[in-house]
């Protein structure tokens, strides 16, 4: 993904959307629609800043995970690729929890992004 000066993302709860999140690159500036409020707040925290919601998006990345070498191999990654890169291809998928984040603004389902991602760790 080249550098993009706005990057907009849907944070979701299993199949349902949390927060509409709008991030200008350039200003360093963020645009949150909370859907969810209190599921929105919890992650993205009550004021939305654009350092706190880049901070939980580094969390989501899976960069953060012990097996991640092969995962980005597996997608066409790898260490050096950038955490948008990484989130948009892994969806921010964690193991254990039900919240990910929808790049693609598609209908796609939470079962389907875990599925695909559990596909790529096996051995």
């Amino acid at each position: 993904m080249e550098k993009k000066e706005l990057v907009k993302f849907d944070l979701m709860h299993k199949d349902n959307i949390i927060a509409k999140v709008e991030l200008n690159m350039v200003r360093k500036e963020a645009n949150v629609d909370l859907v969810d409020v209190q599921r929105g707040r919890l992650y993205l925290s009550r004021d939305g800043s654009f350092a706190d919601i880049m901070e939980f998006l580094q969390s989501r990345s899976i960069v953060e995970r012990s097996n991640y070498g092969r995962l980005l191999e597996n997608i066409g990654l790898n260490r050096g690729s950038s955490l948008f890169d990484i989130l948009e291809k892994t969806n921010g998928v964690k193991s254990g929890d039900k919240i990910w984040i929808n790049f693609s603004h598609h209908k796609i389902f939470y079962q389907q992004v875990v599925e695909w991602i559990e596909s790529l760790t096996r051995p």
